[in-house]
């Protein structure tokens, strides 16, 4: 699940990228994700592939949390600190992406600048919660996540630094960028507005922030191929108990 979500969560905005540029509504030098689902139709569809993937991440975060409960035999406090607030976070950053899709920005900027810091915040605390957990010696995890840990660290600092390099630069280019016209909703840029420069730095990195957290989410899959395959077995030994219980009843009588 977690691979389909990074599949469906990338294809999506690539798919609403290249319905933003084809309508002219942004230019095709990385504009901001959210500038590629503010105006319709594609808004349209980057709200919904948004919504899924928020419903979709719930899932993923939800049951990396369980998996450390079950392999927290120790009952580790630490432990149990740390995968509560990760799931804190993860919901959070989930939540925040709902928020993204449903407010664009030419019509509540507020609401969807708040969703926008939940989302990739709270994505990067998550990320460093979860890349904490790998360091952990006093835990099986059922997979030896040690060798993810160092991978999934380098992927949290490098969400940290592109989440602050691209607050910084959108802040300077939002002040420094002087519109045609003032008055419209119009979020194109070209080469000869002031900050434009500073403007790609901020949207460059705000892209390599999605595909990094897809990318850690797909770090998950190990763990979660081993949740669903317990399931399977599970729901195995439940039929073949019920089919043994059916035939000591045909035998009996």
């Amino acid at each position: 699940s977690s691979g389909i979500n990074a599949e469906y969560g990338g294809g999506g905005i690539v798919i609403c990228y290249c319905m933003a540029v084809a309508y002219g509504h942004v230019e095709a030098a990385f504009p901001y994700i959210s500038d590629t689902g503010t105006f319709p139709p594609e808004s349209c569809v980057f709200t919904l592939f948004l919504n899924c993937a928020a419903v979709v991440a719930l899932a993923i975060f939800t049951l990396k949390y369980l998996h450390v409960v079950q392999y927290n035999r120790q009952c580790s406090p630490a432990v149990t600190r740390i995968n509560t607030a990760a799931l804190i976070t993860g919901y959070i950053a989930a939540f925040g992406i709902m928020v993204v899709g449903a407010f664009q920005e030419t019509n509540v900027l507020a609401i969807h600048v708040a969703g926008a810091m939940m989302a990739f915040l709270g994505g990067t605390v998550y990320m460093f919660l979860i890349a904490s957990l790998g360091f952990r010696q006093d835990v099986n995890f059922g997979v030896d996540e040690r060798q993810y840990a160092k991978a999934r660290l380098v992927m949290a600092f490098l969400s940290l630094i592109s989440f602050v390099i691209s607050m910084t630069a959108s802040t300077v280019a939002w002040y420094q960028w002087i519109p045609f016209d003032p008055a419209s909703k119009s979020i194109l840029w070209n080469k000869r507005d002031k900050g434009y420069n500073v403007h790609l730095v901020a949207t460059a990195f705000e892209w390599v922030m999605a595909l990094d957290l897809l990318a850690f989410l797909m770090t998950f899959s190990q763990e979660l191929h081993i949740i669903q395959l317990q399931v399977v077995l599970s729901r195995l030994q439940i039929i073949s108990s019920s089919y043994k219980r059916s035939l000591l009843r045909q035998v009996m009588i």
